[in-house]
Parts: structure tokens; sequence; C-alpha cells
């Protein structure tokens, strides 16, 4: 599939030409302003460069979303168009979340069972990959009260760190379990499963003293590593998922034709990926997850790795239609008062779904259950979840409450392994182990590409505008102060429809001594590289430093689950519109490139970069040799490659959807030989 990235959204007259105003008042040389004094400021707007980072964001977000159900909406006009707008998001889905692997045998086994009042519980392990198993728990109901075949409800767990097992810590809670209690006391069995990185099956087991990588850090940190080779955390949650569908569709006690799916904030989350991929799942209830993309990014922005697949807002899927992708299936929709996932972008998803299925005459079959308080998978959700799932099956809505304090067997008695973690069975392998094997594949699929055939695979793989508006830039000074002798111009450049770039202006309009133009990029913002640029323009060298998105200025106010980095937020909302941060900071780049070797009448430019900057300064000299001539690196991050290798936390923003079945960062560096040069100490 090849993913059509939402074209970006223009800025509003608001977000362009008030912004100006606001930016070019009241400033002058002789007011105290310094490098670390920001460009996009406004006192009296209260506003700053990143409430406007946002802003625009937003904006391609809404429009994307505005696309995408429009398109819906015309496909409503028949049944069939409507399949087939069901298909097409189907199959983007699909593609973009592979290629799987092959269905390889179970080697299912039942470790245990234990006896309980009204139920009982048999533990499960099965490999969803050869030497890859997941630790199950299948909760069956009484059999003299509810004879077999039993229904069956697929549970996946949100992110705790016990969530099979139970509490370890009074932090976490035994949510998960009372469902499966619930279900199985009126009649439903429940199949539970650790996620990886949860429960038995953390990926990667603490050293001695070290502290455990878990939950959402662990799958951020998975997610990062994935994408480069095409992947998503999602795609391993939601084949794990799919396996032990798999699995209940080899019990015989089990009622395969009655399947529904049930989970809690990333196990709702998990709940609408699984429902959109498998036909077999018949009902679904997702809780607190479902809200709407501009709502959730609004609120706490984009979330972690497994929620957000690349290009999906380009192609069609946003919350909402996770409640009609799959229609007729029944969906209903448990949510929270107080949640995180705003309940305003709940409520406007199920009004929304309800309105396309009332074309088709399906508009009961998508419902809205909301209690009060916080993010939580609550008892009324359970209870109506039941309710919700006999409906639909053609049973009494009879419900049978278990004992206020039967909340399944104690932690100890869940523990399958005896050393309570998968990666201690000989032989296991680990998510981390498949994203290696996949990036050597690749590495001997691709081979070294000539030269021409790099530039193209580079423009494809990331995007990049093959027809840059080169000229399109212009420079808006703000204000003006000195720094070591030298006059710095402060201002932005500015582009119709896109952000600002903040920068510093300095030297003589021409190069002396044969030196050419800099631009200065680093990850640090400009006013890091304040004393180079003071040096480089002081020698008579004309020099720009510019904050490219996600950079200084342009950086993230909120940090993306704790992340180090200040810019991963664009880059995950950029992927879900099907781009990449890395790709626009390029594409801005050459065009800062491109307007300082115009106004200085020089043949091309130096850029030098430094940090998270090298990696977009590395493509940029590559596709434009005749603007960019030299690249001055320090501080550059781990190539691609042995990131994979290592196994360690990348980030989001320099990272493309699948870019190792094509090229890497050592293809790069070889083609452009000695145009990549060292940025050292006496530069500075």
């Amino acid at each position: 599939m090849k993913v059509r990235p939402v074209s970006r959204t223009p800025l509003k007259p608001r977000h362009g030409v008030l912004m100006v105003l606001w930016l070019c008042q009241g400033y002058c040389v002789g007011q105290g302003i310094t490098a670390t004094s920001p460009v996009l400021t406004a006192e009296s707007a209260g506003a700053d460069g990143r409430e406007f980072v946002e802003r625009y964001w937003l904006e391609r977000v809404r429009e994307a979303t505005r696309r995408l159900r429009q398109r819906e909406t015309d496909a409503t006009t028949d049944p069939a168009r409507f399949r087939s707008w069901q298909q097409s998001v189907r199959s983007n889905l699909w593609e973009v979340l592979g290629p799987w692997p092959e269905r390889t045998p179970l080697n299912a086994q039942v470790v245990r069972t234990i006896e309980r009042d009204g139920y009982r519980v048999q533990h499960v392990l099965f490999e969803s990959r050869p030497q890859h198993h997941v630790t199950a728990s299948l909760f069956l109901p009484n059999a003299q009260q509810f004879p077999p075949p039993w229904p069956v409800m697929l549970v996946p767990c949100g992110h705790s760190r016990h969530p099979r097992t139970g509490p370890a810590t009074g932090r976490d809670l035994r949510a998960y379990l009372r469902a499966c209690v619930v279900a199985a006391w009126n009649g439903i069995a429940a199949f539970i499963y650790d996620p990886i990185d949860q429960g038995e099956r953390l990926q990667v087991l603490p050293t001695p003293g070290g502290k455990e990588l878990w939950g959402v850090h662990a799958h951020n940190q998975l997610g990062a590593l994935a994408i480069l080779v095409g992947w998503n955390t999602a795609s391993f949650r939601a084949w794990d998922g799919m396996r032990a569908l798999d699995y209940i569709c080899s019990r015989p006690d089990l009622d395969t034709n009655r399947i529904a799916c049930a989970g809690n904030s990333g196990g709702g989350t998990m709940t609408a990926w699984l429902t959109a991929l498998d036909d077999r799942i018949g009902v679904a209830a997702p809780s607190c997850y479902i809200s709407t993309f501009y709502h959730v990014i609004s609120a706490i922005g984009p979330q972690d790795a497994e929620q957000n697949v690349f290009g999906q807002l380009a192609w069609g899927l946003d919350h909402a239609e996770f409640l009609t992708v799959r229609a007729p299936v029944p969906v209903l929709v448990c949510a929270k008062e107080e949640d995180f996932f705003p309940i305003a972008g709940t409520r406007e998803s199920v009004e929304w779904a309800r309105k396309v299925l009332a074309r088709l005459g399906w508009e009961e079959r998508v419902d809205l259950l909301v209690d009060a308080g916080k993010h939580d998978w609550s008892e009324a959700h359970f209870v109506g979840t039941v309710k919700w799932l006999n409906r639909w099956w053609g049973r009494s809505e009879l419900f049978r409450e278990p004992p206020e304090k039967e909340d399944g067997p104690p932690p100890n008695e869940m523990q399958i392994l005896p050393e309570g973690q998968v990666m201690n069975l000989p032989g296991e392998r680990s998510v981390y182990d498949f994203v290696r094997e996949a990036a050597q594949q690749w590495a001997v699929r691709r081979g070294r590409p000539r030269a021409s055939e790099l530039v193209e695979r580079v423009r494809r793989r990331t995007g990049l505008h093959v027809a840059l508006k080169f000229g399109s830039l212009r420079w808006r000074e703000v204000h003006r102060f000195e720094h070591e002798g030298v006059t710095i111009l402060a201002g932005f450049f500015e582009r119709e429809g896109e952000l600002p770039l903040p920068a510093f202006r300095a030297g003589p309009e021409r190069a002396a001594g044969g030196e050419l133009p800099a631009v200065i990029v680093d990850s640090g913002g400009k006013a890091a590289s304040i004393g180079m640029l003071a040096k480089a323009a002081g020698a008579g060298r004309p020099v720009v430093a510019v904050d490219l998105r996600g950079f200084g200025e342009l950086s993230d106010r909120r940090r993306f689950y704790g992340s180090q980095w200040a810019d991963e937020a664009q880059a995950v909302t950029a992927y879900l519109l099907g781009r990449s941060l890395l790709a626009e900071r390029v594409e801005e780049l050459i065009l800062v490139a491109d307007w300082l070797r115009t106004v200085t009448e020089a043949a091309n430019v130096e850029v030098w970069a430094k940090g998270w900057a090298v990696t977009p300064a590395l493509h940029a000299a590559l596709v434009e040799p005749d603007r960019i001539h030299i690249v001055r690196v320090r501080d550059a991050p781990l190539a691609w490659e042995e990131a994979i290798e290592r196994g360690v936390r990348y980030n989001f923003a320099d990272v493309v959807h699948g870019v190792l079945r094509d090229y890497c960062i050592g293809d790069l560096r070889d083609e452009l030989g000695a145009r990549v040069q060292p940025w050292t100490a006496t530069q500075e």
C-alpha cells in the first residue's frame, strides 16, 4: 500500500497575518534582548511559538479528519459502496501493520487448573510465533449451570504492570480479573492474556538492581525501532491477539460463532484494533479509549506507540471509524466522565458513528455507556458489557453478580511460570529479536544502491516533495542584538501555509576569502550555537542559525511520556498524517539553504548540523547537492541500524516508516563521502 499523506493544512489568517503583527511589535535595538530571547513572543497576546506549533498541528489533524469523514459520508449512499469503503480501510490497516508472520503451531498447553466458587481458571501457555510465548488464563463458567460450548470474551489488557496476575503493589488494580469473573458468572468464558512488556512477558529482563522496562515506556522503545522496518508496536500486540483467537477456535468447549472482545485503556485500544482486523470478533466493547484524535492530541498529546498507525488519518481511520469499519458488528463504547481520553471526543465519535449507521439502518448497533469518575474499568462497565454481549447473542440479559470481593485467584496462583517471566524460557525470542532479524533481511534485499537510485529511494520513502517551491521563503526581521561584538538579526522565515522558522542572521552580504555561507542547525535550538554563529560571521562568513520544526522555539511544551526529547509529539502526529517529521525538516532545511545561497549569490552553502539535526542534514545534502556542498556534523545520533542492534530508546522524530527496506544511514554517508566533515571545536 502506498500511503498518500494528508496535504498540509494552510494556516488560517489568524495564524499568519496576526502572528506577524504580534511578533513585530515592540522590538528594537537596545532593549536588552539576547540570544535566549524568543523570536516568536507576543506579550500582549500571551502566546509564544510553541502555542502556534500546537495550533498548526491541530489544524492539520482537523483537516485530515474532515476529509476522511467526508469519504465515509459519501460511502453511505448505498450498502455496496459502504462495504467497499470498509474493505479499503481494513486492507490499509492490515497492510501498514505487516508483513505478518506465518500462522505457526501454537504448541499450546494448559499448565494447570484452579477451581473457584462459580467458575474455574485454566492457565495456558502458547506461542504466537516460534519460541515467543504468551501467558494467558481462561476463565470458564460452571458447567452445571451453563453447559458448554460457552460464548467467549477475549480480554486484551491495558497498561498495568500485572494486569492478568493481579497486584504486586498497592497501585495495581484487579479490574481485569474482576471483569473475567463477572463474565464467567454469567455463562461467558473469558480469555485474558499478558501483553508484551507486562505481566510475565517483559521483553527485556532487568539487570540485578536495575529498573524494569514495562508498559508504555517499553512499547515506545519498541515502537520507534519497529517503525524503521515498517512495523509498529501494534503489529506485535495485534498478532498476539489474533493468535489468542486461534487458540479460542481450537477449543471444542468454546462457541466460535459467539466471540466478543472487551478491554480497558490500552486493552480498549487493542479491542478496537482487533475488531477492525479480525472477522471472528462479532461483538465489541472497548473501554476508556474511544475519543477523537483531535480531542486527545489537544488534551494530552498523541499517546503511546500502538495507538498511532502510519497514515491512518490519511487513509481513513480516526476513533469514530473503529465503530463503523466492521458494521453491522455491534460496539458498546464504555467511558468515564473524567477520563484523560476526553469525554467530549467520545460523545462526538459515538454520535458520528450512529449518524453514519442510521443511513444503513444500523444505528442501534453502536451505543455509549458513561460512568462517573476517572480512567478505570468499572463494575458498571462489566455489567453493561455482559448485557451488551448477551443482547446480540440472543441470550437473556439476566445478570448474576459474583460476590463483591471475588476478583479472581490471588497473584501467586495466577502466576504461570516458575520464574515468572517468559524470557527465562530456553531459546525464548523477544520482539527485539524479530526487529533485528527483519532489519538484517531488508539489508540483504536492498543491497547497495547506486547514487541515482539512492536519491530516488530517499525521495520515495520519505515522501519528500519532488518539486519544492524554491524562493518561497520570506525573511521577517523582529529585532537585533549584539553578541561578542557582532550584530545579530533575529527574525523568522515564513512560507505560506507553514510554520514560521525562527532564525538568527549575521555576517556580510557576501562570503569573504572563498568561504561558503553556512546554515547552522542544532537540535538544542539556534541559541545553543550563537557563539559559533558570531565567530563565523566575524570571520566574514554569512551565517544563518535556524530552528526547524521541533527544535528550539518550535519544540513541544509537553514531553511525550517523559521523553528526553521535546519533538516526539509532533513526530507522532506527522506519522498519523502519513508523513515523517524528518522529511518535513529536510524540506525546511533545503529551502533555507536555497534562500541563503540566493541572497549571497553563492554557488552553494555548507550546513553545520548538531545532534538530531544531523539526519535531516545528511538527507538534504544527498538530494540537493547543487545547493548544499558540505555537511559538518557533531554529536550525531546512533545510525538506525545500530539503534536496532542495541535495542535502545530512539527518537520518533528521527525515523521514517519502513525506511530500512530502502536504505540506511550508512548508505547516505557512503554516498556523500568527503562531503561529510566533522564540526570541530575550533569552529566554535
